[in-house]
Parts: structure tokens; sequence; C-alpha cells
């Protein structure tokens, strides 16, 4: 496949999801679709765990102690997203740029 020269090469970074249970997330990924399961961290208000799928781009869930799980609660540091890499930031900002322009 052959790349336009005025568009960046981009990779899946990482999928970002809250959750209600990190047990249920991660026994469903680990056990029924067999994906390793990788750091869990602790950050006091929060749990981090990540998931690895055989490929760069890993899965991250997050599980607030208070049981918040809403993207959009006001006091939430982290909502659900899609993370991407790029290859070339100035381009891809051009680009972004030329399609708010002409949208």
């Amino acid at each position: 496949m052959t790349q336009s020269t005025n568009k960046p090469e981009t990779q899946l970074a990482h999928t970002f999801l809250v959750v209600h249970s990190l047990t249920l997330e991660t026994t469903f990924y680990s056990s029924v679709l067999g994906l390793p399961l990788g750091n869990r961290v602790d950050m006091g208000n929060h749990i981090l765990q990540y998931v690895e799928n055989g490929t760069p781009a890993i899965l991250e869930f997050i599980e607030y102690q208070d049981g918040r799980t809403l993207p959009d609660h006001p006091d939430q540091e982290f909502r659900h997203h899609l993370a991407f890499a790029v290859n070339d930031i100035e381009r891809t900002l051009l680009n972004a740029e030329s399609a708010v322009e002409h949208s």
C-alpha cells in the first residue's frame, strides 16, 4: 500500500476506557479472549489496568475508587479515548487545520 506524501504514518497507540469493575473486565479479556494482562497501577483515587493485545496498541482500563464511570463526570481526570502515534506531528497539525478550514 502506497502512502500519500502529504499524510503522516499513523498508528493506534492505545484505547482507554473507564469501567465499573476491573475484575470483570480483566476476567473477560484474559480468560475469555486470552489476552495477557500487563501492569496494574494504583493511582490513589483510581486504578489502571493494562491489557496486551499482540500489537503495539494496548488496552487501558481505569476504575475509579468512588464508582464514577460516566465519561462526562465533572471531576473525572480521565475519559474514554483513543490515542494515535504519528511520525510527523507538524504534517498532522497542518492536515487538521486544513480539514477544519474546509469543513
